[in-house]
């Protein structure tokens, strides 16, 4: 499992750049192994510790620590023994990619400790954006669809925010590229929320109702809801479709080239298959 370095072979393998396309994916999506792997409850105990330490700016951490964390938690882990068991774990995070360990020569005190190391413990890129993702996902698991009508004012007041700055003498790169990026998101973060919202009313619709009351007190709210949110479309389509128009008759290539070199902006000498990927990417949004 560890080199002659006393690092882990299998990580060092798997943060490298595949030749296959297919293997690298493969490869990639083992971080998402601990999910269904036995002690997966251990597994997201573990993780999480890593998570708030990165937030606290420490960057490693050794196995004894996260044992004194884990012990610490208010509800006990039902698989969680010693830190013989914490340290297999880590281990098994580590082939899987969500973890990397070096050697602890630091803490190496004696001739025997130096040739026997403990380890440090760290998160991989790999690992970092799984935690990232899954986080998004029980965030939008967990969070209700809406008819947001103040995304659909944020939509109107960014589309006006992108023509003052295409219509001014010099375009503002940095400007018009988080405005660019707010807007894509504005957008499907408004389509995602009435999809939601749409599928559970729908739901509630179908759902048993004990009592005639009920039914009419949320069929009265909901026309209520509907109202004001139509109230509000009304008002903000005319400024989007005016600023739309606008956009069309002046042009988005210097706001896509713009947004396209604020993305690669700290990507050290960026190929043009990189450029045109990331170009595409926008178009297509």
């Amino acid at each position: 499992m560890y080199d002659s370095n006393g690092d882990l072979s299998d990580v060092s393998h798997g943060e490298s750049s595949s030749d296959s396309s297919v293997s690298f994916v493969a490869t990639s999506h083992r971080v998402f192994h601990h999910l269904c792997a036995p002690k997966a409850s251990t597994y997201r105990a573990i993780l999480q510790i890593f998570v708030s330490a990165k937030e606290r700016f420490e960057i490693a951490l050794r196995a004894s620590e996260v044992v004194a964390r884990l012990a610490a938690q208010p509800v006990p882990l039902p698989d969680f023994a010693d830190e013989t068991d914490v340290i297999a774990c880590l281990d098994s995070l580590c082939e899987w990619g969500n973890l990397n360990a070096t050697r602890d020569v630091v803490s190496s005190r004696t001739l025997e400790e130096y040739l026997h190391p403990k380890y440090l413990y760290q998160l991989t890129q790999a690992g970092d954006m799984t935690e990232r993702a899954l986080g998004f996902f029980e965030e939008g698991l967990h969070r209700p669809g809406e008819l947001s009508a103040s995304a659909l004012r944020d939509i109107a007041d960014t589309l006006e925010e992108l023509i003052g700055l295409l219509t001014s003498s010099d375009l503002d790169e940095p400007k018009a590229a988080r405005a660019l990026g707010d807007l894509a998101s504005r957008f499907d973060t408004l389509v995602a929320r009435a999809q939601m919202f749409v599928g559970g009313l729908q739901r509630e619709l179908d759902r048993p109702v004990a009592e005639e009351s009920a039914f009419l007190a949320l069929k009265e709210e909901l026309l209520n809801y509907l109202e004001r949110f139509v109230r509000e479309l009304v008002q903000a389509t005319y400024r989007i479709s005016q600023s739309l128009y606008a956009l069309d008759q002046t042009g988005v290539k210097p706001l896509l080239s713009a947004a396209v070199q604020a993305e690669l902006a700290d990507v050290l000498a960026p190929t043009t298959a990189l450029r045109t990927h990331a170009l595409e990417k926008w178009q297509a949004r």
